[in-house]
């Protein structure tokens, strides 16, 4: 708030972490404390299942980030925080497949505020010491660069904005 001036819009922890038994109440207690009576919005990886098992890609990993969720979303929403109305971007990064394949099948029946995860990034030797997701990051960026990104949003009749927009306020 000092940095910046303001309030966040948005909360989220690095792995999900804002989602596990107790520091979700945590953290649910310090959004309400220090930010009311404009809540931040709270990422949130609960999605149905059926979206899912109907994706084909990583659903053990997406269902039990999904199951966590679940039980966050609902302490949020029965405190008067708003959270992402899906999660999407769960894959085996060591996949064979292109980014590409991978992204369209995440658009695929995607609804309005839905937050997909994604980490594009150079890379450079301090990001190889620290992470070994270091080619699917780059494979990312490239794909965010391309003209296939673009194209595929034009044919699927999406675009990217900002998550408060595309929620109830």
């Amino acid at each position: 708030i000092k940095l910046f001036g303001r309030p966040p819009d948005f909360v989220d922890g690095h792995h999900h972490i804002q989602q596990l038994p107790i520091i979700r109440d945590v953290v649910i207690d310090l959004i309400l404390q220090h930010f009311s009576p404009n809540l931040p919005l709270i990422r949130c990886c609960h999605e149905p299942l059926f979206h899912i098992i109907k994706r084909r890609i990583a659903p053990v990993k997406a269902a039990s980030l999904s199951h966590l969720g679940k039980t966050l979303k609902q302490l949020a929403l029965s405190k008067g925080i708003r959270v992402n109305n899906g999660f999407r971007g769960v894959y085996n990064f060591s996949s064979k497949k292109s980014y590409s394949a991978i992204f369209e099948r995440l658009v695929t029946d995607i609804q309005p505020g839905t937050i997909i995860m994604c980490h594009p990034g150079e890379v450079d030797d301090e990001l190889l010491k620290q992470d070994s997701l270091t080619t699917q990051r780059l494979s990312e960026l490239r794909f965010f660069q391309s003209d296939d990104f673009v194209i595929l949003l034009r044919r699927k009749n999406l675009a990217i904005a900002k998550l408060s927009t595309t929620l109830d306020e």
